[in-house]
């Protein structure tokens, strides 16, 4: 292992961009907020993937767009860039999201025969990959788990695991005004089946206002959902700027994140929510949350301190605990929210970012 210098040169590979040219997901954004955090005290690069290859600046952090080539076996984690080696080969730190996929493999391997630091995080995507085959772990210097639900996925590096969570931006999410909040449940994410939206739909009644923004990535699902939400107090919101978004955290009363292991198509979903960004975002707008006892997220939400968590099987249960906390009394409302607050405090991304690089720098 080489000598580790004061300021690391960082590398973050993540297979898709964060955005209009990406994704607009927890997957891809987990990435961008942490390397943009860590820019701040190290020099970083953000390297990922897409049609229209180009580098520009976003503030102290590099961000550079590998020209894709295509995707191992198709799948969306697996893009391909001859390019590639040359952004590994310029860091003394790879940091690789997306634990399977081909991308990940060839860091590891590049990061051993280079004698660099590797670390990884798993934020949920698979493709076809090899690290178990080649037994990759050997040669992972260290693994940043989102959840311990994560990390418990990979047993293999049980000894490497740092469960680092998630950030927020207290910035930019913060309470606004208590007169502002309407008697009203928000939904923030992709609308995706494993995202549970038509059970959230279904649960409430028809007189209980929800607002769902997130941007469609299934056809037939949106259909779905707009169909269960006819005759019901539902609006779909697909675009939004940032300004928009966190009025609506600031002006609701209930965040509500539904996921379920067993979409309604049948598919299986077993890493469906392994920590939930959104939630972070809510708690820190002061907006007590409703969620599902799915992936990681029971580790962010205290149950009747900071919001309720419901069976994902419980239909009745999810609809009953959302009216609870949209009509809960103004005293008991206050204090949940004032708890959730107090949560996210200790949990900003530049927090994350001196984790990281302490469990970088600590690695042997």
């Amino acid at each position: 292992m080489r000598k580790f210098p004061e300021a690391p040169r960082v590398v973050h590979i993540s297979p898709a961009a964060f955005g209009d040219e990406g994704i607009f997901g927890g997957g891809e954004r987990y990435p961008f907020e942490l390397a943009k955090a860590m820019a701040a005290h190290t020099p970083v690069r953000l390297v990922t993937f897409g049609k229209n290859p180009r580098t520009w600046q976003d503030g102290p952090l590099s961000i550079r767009v590998l020209p894709l080539r295509g995707r191992w076996k198709g799948s969306e984690v697996n893009p391909l860039s001859e390019q590639l080696l040359g952004e590994l080969l310029r860091a003394d730190v790879i940091h690789l999201h997306q634990w399977e996929s081909v991308v990940a493999n060839v860091g590891v391997i590049a990061g051993h025969l280079t004698r660099r630091r590797v670390f990884a995080t798993d934020l949920g995507g698979s493709g076809k990959n090899y690290w178990r085959r080649l037994r990759l772990q050997r040669w992972v210097d260290g693994f940043l788990a989102i959840s311990q639900f994560s990390a418990d996925f990979y047993p293999e590096m049980k000894n490497k695991n740092t469960v680092v969570l998630g950030g927020v931006d207290p910035d930019k999410f913060h309470p606004g005004p208590p007169e502002s909040r309407r008697r009203r449940a928000l939904f923030v994410g992709r609308l995706l089946p494993h995202k549970g939206i038509d059970r959230l739909i279904e649960a409430i009644p028809s007189d209980l206002e929800l607002l769902v923004i997130g941007r469609p990535y299934d056809a037939d699902y949106r259909l779905l959902l707009e169909s269960r939400a006819k005759g019901k107090s539902v609006e779909f919101r697909e675009r939004v700027e940032d300004e928009e978004l966190r009025e609506a955290y600031r002006t609701s009363r209930a965040l509500v994140l539904p996921s379920v292991y067993r979409t309604t198509f049948g598919a299986d979903a077993r890493k469906s929510e392994l920590l939930g960004l959104t939630l972070l975002e809510g708690m820190a707008s002061g907006t007590p949350a409703v969620c599902t006892a799915v992936g990681g997220m029971p580790e962010i939400v205290d149950d009747g301190k900071t919001g309720f968590i419901v069976d994902p099987e419980d239909l009745a249960g999810l609809g009953a605990a959302v009216e609870r906390l949209v009509n809960l009394d103004d005293e008991a409302w206050d204090a949940m929210s004032h708890n959730a607050r107090a949560v996210s405090t200790n949990r900003s991304w530049d927090a994350m970012a001196r984790i990281c690089l302490a469990t970088y720098r600590d690695a042997t």
